[in-house]
């Protein structure tokens, strides 16, 4: 599961991807959704990066999109989401 910075802050993340601002608030978002996160598998998945758009935020575990979005028998934690809305404005593509 992947979040990236809505198009408008894509182009200001562009400009600034160096900008320690960016840095730490993929490391917030990091942070956040590792806390929020139930399974042990995707709070130790989670991981940041500076890219040439600004920052990446993400995981490789499999499962994740459980703990995130909740199933039948499990209620959804929104972790990466939730921690992606409280560091600014954030629209998921």
């Amino acid at each position: 599961m992947t979040f990236r910075l809505n198009p408008a802050a894509a182009t200001l993340a562009a400009r600034h991807a160096a900008s320690p601002g960016v840095a730490a608030a993929a490391q917030r978002i990091a942070a956040g959704t590792r806390t929020r996160a139930l399974a042990s598998s995707y709070r130790e998945s989670v991981e940041t990066s500076l890219t040439a758009d600004g920052a990446w935020v993400g995981t490789d575990d499999p499962f994740a999109h459980l703990d995130e979005w909740g199933s039948i028998n499990n209620p959804p934690t929104g972790a990466m989401r939730s921690a992606a809305a409280e560091a600014g404005r954030f629209v998921p593509d």
